[in-house]
């Protein structure tokens, strides 16, 4: 999903350690539709389909977009796969986590590549469900590695208040998330996402707004809905 690919210019490093994300329980057929609002002023409409599946390295969510395949473990949303595919279902990409490694998969002439990561690592392919585990009344800020298609980065989301959301899926009261690089290269490079992240269980993001770090400016929940009969295709 466009909206969400941030490519952060500054390398920062985040600390290893106990997991800093919690499983938010997202519910099995789970579907949302966000606004995509570009900071050219062109619109698109994302759709996310969540389904709960068992994995080798333990329960997981398959989060399907409209060009992504995400899967991350459920106990604490780090990823085990993003993978990207053409209109002609062909693999655009793939990202492969195992240990403290991230591979980099580009079929045909580009160059695969392997990146060592931190136990705390997750993917901005899948940011809109990785905010969704902030241990809301456990801590009021979280810091990890994210990595980018381009670059692995460290940063912080910490808890600036409370608000009303109001978006085309109605009114949510939501926890207002700050995200940014951390350490000496944060003071540097100061814009910042916002997030507003759904205060009741199972914390949908609700809306998301950029100062200028990506090419989003606006995400809006459009309508969510949980389909029984399946989730992720």
């Amino acid at each position: 999903m466009a909206a969400l690919c941030v490519c952060l210019a500054i390398v920062s490093s985040a600390s290893a350690g106990k997991p800093v994300l919690r499983d938010p329980g997202i519910p099995d057929g789970e579907i949302s539709r966000y606004n995509v609002f570009l900071r050219d002023g062109a619109q698109e409409v994302s759709t996310h389909r969540v389904a709960t599946n068992q994995h080798d390295r333990g329960p997981a969510y398959e989060i399907a977009t409209d060009t992504k395949t995400m899967v991350l473990l459920r106990r604490d949303l780090t990823p085990v796969s993003i993978t990207r595919r053409n209109e002609d279902a062909s693999i655009d990409w793939r990202l492969l986590y195992r240990d403290d490694r991230v591979n980099y998969v580009f079929p045909g002439p580009r160059r695969n590549r392997v990146e060592k990561v931190d136990r705390n690592r997750y993917d901005v392919n899948a940011i809109t469900h990785v905010v969704r585990g902030f241990p809301f009344g456990e801590e009021d800020e979280v810091k990890f590695q994210l990595v980018t298609m381009d670059r692995i980065v460290g940063v912080g989301f910490k808890i600036v208040g409370e608000e009303i959301a109001r978006v085309p899926a109605g009114d949510f009261p939501c926890y207002k998330l700050r995200a940014g690089l951390t350490g000496i290269k944060g003071r540097l490079y100061t814009r910042k996402i916002y997030f507003w992240v759904e205060k009741a269980p199972p914390h949908r993001m609700v809306r998301q707004e950029d100062e200028g770090v990506t090419d989003v400016a606006r995400t809006e929940l459009i309508e969510w809905r949980v389909d029984d009969e399946g989730g992720a295709p």
